[in-house]
C-alpha cells in the first residue's frame, strides 16, 4: 500500500528542517519538501548532512511564497500538508508575504482535496490580545486569544516587532476564516514561542546566533529571560498534529517554560568548561547586567501539547546544552 504524501514547506528553514526529520524518521508517509531552488547546494547540503540516508527518501520541489501557483502546483496528490514557510526578519515587510503564503497553502488543500493542514503559527499571534496589559488575576493567555490588530497598529510596539507579531497574527486569522468558509479540509496551528536547541542547518538563524553570542562571551548575561520551546519538540508537535485525530480543529501552544539569561548561561558555561576539545569556544560571561529583573508577566496554559497531542516537553537545560554541543561540534564557534 502506498504511503501518503505530506507536503512540508519551507524544509530549508529551522523549523522545517527538524519537521521533515521527524516525518521522514517516522516512516509512514512519502515527504516532499519545498525549498525555492532545488539547485542551491549551499541549502541543501546541510539537509543531505543531518538527514543521511534519509534524505534518498526526501523529494524535493520548488515553492516560493511569492508564487501562489508554485505552492498549489507543489501540492498535487498529497493527502496532508505542513506549512513552516514564513518570512522572518526585525526590518518590516513580512505581512503580505505572510499572508499570501498561508493563503496559497489553504487554495491547495482545496485544490487538491488534502485531509488535514497543519500550519506554523506563534504565540505572537496570542500574547497582544489585550493592549500588553496584565491578565485578570488567575487568568492565563491560552489559545482562545488573539492578538489585538487595532493596538498593533498604534505604534507600542517597535516596527520590526510589531510587523512580525502582525503578520503571524493576521496570517493565522485568514487561515481560520479560510476553512471555515471551506471545510472540506481539517486545520491545526502549532504556536511556538521563542525556539531554540539545535540545528540541522549552517546556524545562521536568530535563536542560533543568540546562543553563539553566549557561547563567545561578548556580551554581560542580560537581565530578565524567555518563554522557550525546543525545536525538536516542535517538530514532533507538527507530526503529532496530522496523527491524532483530536488535534483537528485546534491552535496549540508550544510553549515550554520561562528560563532566565542568568540560568542560560549557567548551563552554557558548563558546556564550555567541557569542551576544550572544540577549537574556537569563548569563556561564557558571568556577570550580570546592572538593574533588576523585570516581572515574568502573565503565564500560560500550555497544556495541549499534552492533554491533545501526548507531547512532554524536553528539559529546558537539553534544549541549550544540547544546542551549544551541535554548535561545537560542528566547528561553528571558530
Amino acid at each position: 500500500m502506498a504511503k501518503p504524501v505530506v507536503v512540508i514547506t519551507g524544509v530549508s528553514g529551522y523549523v522545517g528542517a527538524q519537521v521533515a526529520s521527524v516525518f521522514l524518521s517516522d516512516g509512514s508517509y512519502k515527504v516532499r519538501g519545498t525549498v525555492r531552488s532545488t539547485s542551491n547546494e549551499a541549502k541543501l547540503a546541510p539537509l543531505r548532512k543531518a538527514f543521511g540516508s534519509l534524505f534518498d527518501e526526501l523529494e524535493l520541489v520548488e515553492a516560493d511564497l511569492n508564487n501562489e501557483q508554485s505552492i498549489i502546483d507543489a501540492c498535487a496528490g498529497a493527502e496532508f500538508l505542513v506549512h513552516t514557510a514564513s518570512p522572518y526578519n526585525m526590518e518590516g515587510g513580512m505581512v503580505e508575504v505572510a499572508v499570501a503564503g498561508t493563503m496559497a497553502a489553504m487554495k491547495a488543500a482545496t485544490t487538491h482535496g488534502i485531509k488535514r493542514v497543519v500550519v506554523t503559527s506563534s504565540c505572537a499571534a496570542i500574547f497582544a490580545c489585550n493592549s500588553l496589559a496584565p491578565l485578570a488575576e488567575g487568568v492565563l493567555f491560552d489559545e482562545t486569544m488573539w492578538s489585538n490588530v487595532d493596538f498593533l497598529k498604534s505604534g507600542a510596539l517597535p516596527q520590526g516587532l510589531t510587523d512580525y507579531v502582525m503578520s503571524k497574527t493576521l496570517a493565522g486569522q485568514a487561515a481560520w476564516d479560510y476553512q471555515k468558509e471551506n471545510p472540506t479540509f481539517e486545520l491545526v496551528t502549532i504556536c511556538p514561542y521563542f525556539i531554540y536547541g539545535p540545528s540541522l542547518l549552517n546556524g545562521n538563524g536568530e535563536s542560533e546566533e543568540t546562543i553563539k553570542a553566549v557561547l563567545k562571551g561578548k556580551e554581560k548575561i542580560p537581565r530578565g529571560g524567555q518563554d522557550i520551546v525546543d525545536v525538536r519538540d516542535v517538530a514532533l508537535m507538527h507530526l503529532k498534529a496530522i496523527q491524532v485525530e483530536a488535534a483537528a480543529g485546534q491552535r496549540i501552544m508550544a510553549n515550554n517554560e520561562y528560563v532566565s539569561w542568568k540560568q542560560c548561561y549557567d548551563w552554557m558555561a558548563n558546556v564550555n568548561a567541557a569542551s576544550e576539545s572544540y577549537p574556537g569556544t569563548a569563556k561564557v560571561p558571568t556577570e550580570l547586567e546592572d538593574g533588576e529583573d523585570a516581572p515574568q508577566g502573565d503565564g500560560w496554559d500550555n497544556s495541549k501539547a499534552n492533554t491533545v497531542l501526548g507531547v512532554e516537553y524536553r528539559s529546558a537545560q537539553s534544549t541549550y546544552v544540547d544546542m551549544a554541543q551541535k554548535f561545537m561540534e560542528d566547528g561553528l564557534m571558530a
